[in-house]
């Protein structure tokens, strides 16, 4: 797979596996001069070690935008080699998508300190996850909530959370305003969900004052310079 113009690649329902899931991750890997963008690999049973696999070239890939993984049999064991995609420096993922897994709540809070620092991800769908109320991830929420290096949508929505672990999310969402899109699900309450609109309404004003503020802070750059 040496093809110079392939950008999008659907691999849906092809009875991937983890070998070849690795063999992917060798042709995707720093040394690729393939710009692929989006890769779907949805549906196939690679489960976590597939993801491993995939890990070895895309943790080290600058061209890909989209990752969806969703229906992979997927589990808690998959998280470091996710991590290892979101943290790379030069990548240029914007959007996770991993619905329908097993990855639970020790799952989901060991991807989210990646979340929190990935270079362009603003995106990610853990729906349909399995996801309890776990003290980890409650941690881990709140710390991607109020830290996150870009303004945020998550979907953990259609999980096994609480009422009482939302509200503390909300209070997490509201002091860090980095969140400006977060899916729940139905789980939450109406009190909650009108208290949830509150705070991404706000937020979002947060989020475009600050766009507005880079925009100008690179239009005065450019002045600068042409006055050299």
């Amino acid at each position: 797979m040496t093809n110079k113009t392939i950008e999008t690649l659907d691999l849906l329902k092809n009875k991937i596996t983890d070998v070849g899931c690795e063999c992917l991750g060798r042709v995707l890997g720093h040394t690729s001069e393939m710009p692929l963008k989006i890769l779907h690999i949805d549906h196939n049973p690679i489960g976590s070690k597939g993801v491993e696999g995939l890990a070895i070239g895309l943790a080290q890939n600058k061209f890909l935008n989209v990752l969806t993984l969703s229906f992979d049999e997927l589990d808690a064991e998959c998280a470091p080699a996710i991590c290892k995609i979101l943290v790379y420096i030069e990548s240029n993922l914007k959007e996770l998508e991993m619905i329908g897994n097993r990855l639970k709540g020790q799952g989901v809070a060991e991807i989210l300190p990646a979340v929190k620092i990935s270079k362009n991800l603003t995106n990610v769908d853990l729906s349909d996850n399995q996801v309890e109320d776990h003290p980890k991830l409650k941690e881990a929420l709140a710390d991607f909530a109020v830290n996150a290096r870009n303004f945020q949508k998550i979907n953990i929505g259609n999980n096994f959370l609480t009422n009482d672990f939302i509200s503390h999310a909300l209070q997490a969402l509201e002091e860090g305003k980095k969140i400006v899109d977060i899916n729940f699900g139905i789980e939450i309450s109406p009190e909650l969900r009108l208290k949830l609109k509150g705070i991404l309404a706000e937020n979002k004003k947060v989020a475009k004052k600050a766009k507005k503020k880079k925009k100008k802070g690179k239009k005065g750059k450019k002045g600068k310079k042409g006055k050299k």
